[in-house]
């Protein structure tokens, strides 16, 4: 899959969502369910303070507790 777009436009916070998605067994984008399985997210522009910081707003913003955030 690629996910293009302008700089600002979302594209890394539908990924997050996307790993959540994938690591807690729950649907993308309302539509797609997701089966739980482990996660490899890389992202080369942030260290790892920023990108675990990402993480924890973007599971906040969709109202998910991290049960299973050992599979990413």
């Amino acid at each position: 899959m690629l996910i293009a777009g302008p700089s600002k436009a979302g594209k890394s916070f539908a990924l997050i969502q996307l790993s959540i998605a994938l690591a807690e067994g729950l649907k993308w984008l309302e539509h797609f369910q997701c089966r739980q399985g482990k996660v490899l997210y890389v992202n080369l522009e942030l260290d790892e303070a920023s990108c675990k910081h990402r993480f924890k707003s973007v599971y906040e913003a969709m109202e998910i507790e991290p049960e299973n955030i050992n599979n990413i």
